[in-house]
């Protein structure tokens, strides 16, 4: 019985292949969605705020404005899960 190396390889190079190909599809989708999400917190939900934040990590869109003083304060916060 000849062991033949080449089946083997090519088993473990599709593998590493579909494995990388779920990766990058998945990279993709979740950069959209940040995209997105980021586009929906700046335009839609602080679309009368004169700074916005959007933070991907927890999800948390901030709209801040100005007071008398000139100063940064909060002035909404939502929570886009």
């Amino acid at each position: 019985m000849k062991l033949s190396y080449w089946k083997i390889i090519a088993i473990i190079s599709i593998v590493i292949a579909l494995v990388e190909g779920m990766f990058i599809g998945y990279s993709i989708a979740y950069a959209n969605m940040v995209d997105f999400n980021t586009k929906e917190c700046y335009y839609n939900i602080c679309k009368d705020s004169p700074e916005a934040y959007y933070d991907p990590s927890e999800e948390v869109c901030s709209c801040y404005g100005y007071d008398l003083y000139g100063e940064i304060t909060l002035e909404k916060t939502k929570y886009m899960k």
